[in-house]
């Protein structure tokens, strides 16, 4: 992750990993910014780690534009020499493409994705309920046997 202002100064630089706590991370460092734009490279592909990302943000209520990935790799040429990728550089040249670039597409939250995060919550829901109902029936059991094991 960097974080550039418009004339392109880096003002921080945060490498995470692909988890839970790197993304909380990036949102607690992000934070120090209330007015903020996430540049995501891929973000409008299907299922890749750019949409999955984007998508988390907008649950958020984060802003996010999508950087095509050839546009990122022709950028990488030219700032890096080579269009290979590399993390901490990576980060700052998709930045910088957004600074340099009008007409990016802004994400928006994808229906399938909003139908997916519904039925997973509703899942843990039936799953909590699950686990409660065995532990409750679990306990009665023992109760039960305890008591013909006594004879009362």
């Amino acid at each position: 992750m960097a974080v550039l202002d418009r004339n392109e100064n880096q003002l921080a630089a945060l490498q995470v990993l692909n988890d839970s706590a790197g993304y909380r991370d990036m949102l607690r460092l992000a934070k120090r910014w209330p007015t903020r734009t996430w540049a995501v490279e891929g973000a409008g592909g299907v299922g890749g780690v750019g949409a999955q990302l984007a998508q988390r943000l907008l649950a958020d209520g984060e802003k996010v534009l999508d950087v095509p990935p050839k546009l990122a790799t022709r950028a990488r040429m030219f700032d890096q020499g080579h269009g290979r990728k590399n993390d901490p550089g990576d980060a700052r040249t998709v930045a910088v493409v957004v600074i340099r670039t009008r007409q990016l597409r802004h994400v928006e939250v994808e229906g399938e994705m909003v139908a997916l995060r519904l039925m997973s919550e509703r899942r843990r829901e039936l799953v909590r309920s699950r686990t409660e109902t065995v532990n409750r029936l679990h306990q009665l059991l023992m109760e039960l046997f305890l008591l013909v094991r006594s004879g009362t």
